[in-house]
């Protein structure tokens, strides 16, 4: 694909072009595993040649090498540029992002001077929510049943929740999933329970990320 460059300006302006902010910005946790990247330049800048490449940090695994003068990169002869990566990143995963120092230019062709530290624009996605607080049991009057009521997690880790997950076992080891649909209930009356019977409850969190660590209380039918 050819790439049309600014008009090359005569006002002899030697000032390259910085980079002024950045969404996901450099720190940002909690970012939605599908959102673009995001790119503010000081002045109107021109896609040139070369990569916007993400990183995974754990090992420094090229995840995409997303090249400026193709459809994934918008926004030429702006001052914002838009980068799409092909696939949506993973959740719960840290990500730092490079930029070729040709990638960019300006109209009197200055170059931006890109990013080659690998602590300049990394970031987080969101993760799984922590675990409910408070969650106890008691005896509702029915036989074989157990209610529960328990406190949302302090952190939904960046996603709204979606659902409670209810769990009972009697000896720690075998789970069996209550079947209450999906629902945002801080509370679930769990029936079909043996009498005189001592069991183990867990509750956790879910969010678009997964399963969140489960809380846990016993009671006896």
């Amino acid at each position: 694909m050819t790439q049309c460059s600014l008009a090359p300006s005569t006002s002899g302006d030697t000032t390259t072009p910085t980079l002024t902010s950045a969404s996901p910005a450099d720190d940002e946790t909690a970012v939605v595993a599908g959102k673009s990247i995001v790119l503010n330049f000081s002045e109107k800048v021109d896609a040139e040649t070369g990569n916007v490449t993400i990183y995974q940090t754990s090992d420094s695994t090229v995840v995409e090498a997303i090249a400026v003068s193709g459809s994934q990169v918008t926004g030429s002869r702006t001052s914002t540029i838009t980068v799409n990566p092909t696939d949506d990143l993973a959740y719960s995963t840290e990500y730092y992002v490079l930029i070729d120092a040709t990638a960019f230019d300006d109209a009197s062709s200055n170059s931006y001077a890109g990013i080659s530290d690998t602590t300049a624009l990394s970031f987080t996605t969101a993760t799984v929510p922590g675990a409910p607080t408070a969650l106890a049991g008691s005896l509702p009057g029915g036989a074989g049943e157990i209610a529960l009521t328990w406190t949302a997690p302090s952190s939904n880790g960046g996603l709204a929740i979606s659902d409670y997950v209810v769990e009972y076992s009697t000896d720690e080891t075998t789970w069996t999933t209550f079947a209450d649909g999906l629902s945002l209930a801080l509370s679930a009356t769990v029936t079909g329970l043996a009498n005189s019977t001592a069991y183990t409850f867990r509750v956790s969190a879910v969010n678009a990320a997964g399963t969140g660590i489960a809380s846990t209380t016993s009671a006896t039918t």
